[in-house]
């Protein structure tokens, strides 16, 4: 009678256990798939900065040259 009564008890923790590995595989998976979600964010986030960065960079060069174009003057030159 004892003995049926730890069989039964040592396979219910046998399926006790083997439940919470599938729950902890199944979370590890669920973190590692949130983790390379943020991978990917995060590297898109830094490709849309650079984008930007590089845009206004090239705006105010170019807003840069016209306002040198407006003031160059060729006697300036001459002068010089």
């Amino acid at each position: 009678m004892e003995t049926s009564r730890f069989k039964e008890w040592l396979q219910k923790l046998v399926v006790l256990q083997s439940q919470k590995r599938r729950k902890d595989d199944g979370s590890a998976k669920a973190q590692s798939e949130r983790n390379e979600d943020m991978r990917i964010r995060r590297s898109k986030t830094r490709s849309s900065i650079l984008k930007f960065q590089f845009l206004k960079m090239a705006l105010l060069k170019e807003m840069e040259d016209e306002q040198e174009a407006k003031t160059y003057h060729p006697v300036d030159d001459l002068e010089g």
